[in-house]
Order: structure tokens, then sequence, then C-alpha cells
């Protein structure tokens, strides 16, 4: 069992690096955040980032396109083959959290529908921070704490 000073001392270099420890943490977690960014709000939800609905709506001739596969028709979700989707990726940068898509419809998707098509809305990315990263972060700050 560490002494007290151990624990002390323990502490003291866990606050030292706290920042890095929880960008290594958000790091680790970054691909829930894309994953998030790409099926919840936008295939299931058809939204931004800043909450608004994806518009504009998808004109006759994709409407009868998505049908025929059995897509979504009452929300436009970004998603044809699934390429787009499975592209996108976050990463730290400069601290802050950044969504984006390597696919090469990705620039004629942003000119289409803005750049708010990457990002999470704040209740989408609570749960991400809640569900994943909140524990993650205590599993380590524990095993830091807690071990020799």
């Amino acid at each position: 069992m560490a002494t007290l000073k151990e624990f002390r001392d323990k502490l003291s270099r866990l606050i030292a690096d706290y920042d890095s420890v929880i960008n290594k943490v958000i790091d680790d977690n970054s691909e829930a955040y894309a994953d998030m960014n790409a099926n919840e709000q936008q295939f299931n939800m058809g939204l931004l980032s800043t909450g608004s609905p994806i518009v504009p709506f998808y004109k006759d001739f994709t409407i009868k396109v998505k049908k025929r596969k059995n897509q979504p028709i009452d929300r436009v979700t970004l998603e044809d083959t699934g390429a787009f989707h499975k592209s996108f990726y976050a990463e730290l940068k400069n601290d802050k959290l950044i969504i984006d898509a390597k696919d090469e419809k990705r620039s004629e998707l942003v000119k289409k529908y803005g750049k708010d098509i990457f990002g999470l809305i704040p209740d989408l990315r609570r749960r991400v921070s809640r569900e994943m990263v909140l524990p993650d972060l205590q599993k380590t700050l524990r095993t830091k704490l807690l071990t020799k």
C-alpha cells in the first residue's frame, strides 16, 4: 500500500500531466465521435452540427433512387454507398477535436451542404463523453493513482 507521501506525489504528477491524460483519452475515443457524427447525427437524424436539418432536400430523382435502395427519404442522410461515412475520422488539433472525412466526395458535399456536416450537436457530444470518454478517463486516473 502506498504511503500518503507517495500518493500525494502521484497526485501531483497526475495534476501536472492532466491535460495530456485527457487529450490521450479523447484521442483514444476519437473514432466514437466520428461514428456518432456519420451514423447517428447524419444518417439517423439528418442534422448538421448546428442542430439544423441538412438542406437542400433531395431532388425527385434522388428520392426515387433512395426508395429503390430502401434508404430513408424523409431526411438528407449524406449516405449513398456508405463510402463517405466510412471515411469519417476525428483527431485532436491544438486541443480541439476535429471531425472530417477523407472520401473524394468530401469537397463536393461541403460545397453543397456546408462545413457544418462535420461536428456533433451538444447532446451527442455529451453522450459520447459520458458513455465512452468518462469511463476511460476514470479508469486511467484510477490506474495512475493506485498502481505502483
